[in-house]
């Protein structure tokens, strides 16, 4: 679910243009919306991922994260005791003062499905920037065949399952083995349930606003649960991936009118796969 965005020549261009690090471009509304159409410009894809990152729920909570080009996401103070969990659930979604708000996330993939359409529109509206005026005769059949024979091309929005965002959350940046979080897991189960249950409810509500805002389908992405074993994943994780997608499942999709597909995947999970599934 990469968004391919990410290596095209037009969206390396715009963001040597705008001069904005990554968790900034996900949170201006027009810049977020021009990279999720890019590739669907280009390749006709079947569908549009909605560009963003899956630290900006935390940015959105007012935790300070950063994306370090060659490194990835590094957490300005990592949450590594009791105190540190209690003071960060003290926090909470959309109450981030220098974040942009939860609001450029519902405009960015409004603008989307502007330009994309919905069930009950026949293809896109008039491009929504400069940028996205300036079409090449390819880009525009591009864009035609993604809406195939439904009419429209469908947004699809994502976000960081819990394990993934406190591994983060605990080590700090990225981690081969999440020694730290694995510590935190088995010697504190009361701090890791605090730190579990709030990192559901904020990935949960960034998949909502998504949908809400009319994603018609969504991922929950754990990028590192692979790394457990079977049985601390049964007990200490998948339940608060299921609270994440319970919370997911509630939104109501503004461009379907109902609840929408939701996909559990992770890396390296095959141990894990059929808990994975229960979730």
């Amino acid at each position: 679910m990469r968004q391919a965005g990410r290596s095209l020549p037009e969206y390396r261009a715009m963001r040597a243009e705008v001069g904005l690090e990554m968790l900034e471009v996900c949170l201006r509304p027009e810049l977020a919306a021009e990279a999720t159409l890019q590739p669907v410009r280009r390749h006709g894809v079947d569908a549009a991922v909605f560009f963003s990152d899956i630290m900006v729920p935390l940015r959105l909570a007012g935790v300070g994260v950063r994306i370090e080009p060659g490194v990835g996401p590094v957490i300005d103070r990592p949450v590594r005791t009791r105190q540190d969990v209690e003071e960060l659930v003290s926090h909470h979604y959309g109450e981030d003062e220098h974040a942009a708000g939860v609001d450029a996330v519902s405009q960015g993939v409004r603008a989307v499905v502007a330009e994309l359409g919905t069930p009950e529109q026949a293809g896109p509206a008039q491009p929504l920037s400069p940028r996205g005026r300036r079409l090449s005769e390819r880009e525009v059949a591009g864009l035609a065949h993604s809406r195939g024979k439904s009419g429209w091309t469908p947004v699809i929005g994502f976000g960081g399952a819990p394990f993934t965002l406190a591994a983060y959350l605990v080590e700090g940046r990225p981690s081969r083995d999440h020694l730290a979080a694995r510590t935190l897991m088995h010697a504190d189960p009361e701090a890791w349930h605090a730190l579990m249950t709030w990192c559901a409810e904020v990935t949960g509500q960034f998949i909502a606003t998504q949908v809400e805002a009319g994603a018609s389908a969504a991922q929950l992405f754990d990028s590192w649960a692979g790394s457990l074993a079977p049985a601390d994943y049964r007990r200490a994780v998948a339940p608060y991936s299921a609270q994440a997608l319970e919370r997911a499942g509630q939104a109501v999709s503004s461009a379907t009118g109902s609840s929408v597909p939701l996909i559990h995947f992770g890396t390296g999970t095959a141990r894990i796969l059929t808990e994975m599934r229960r979730a």
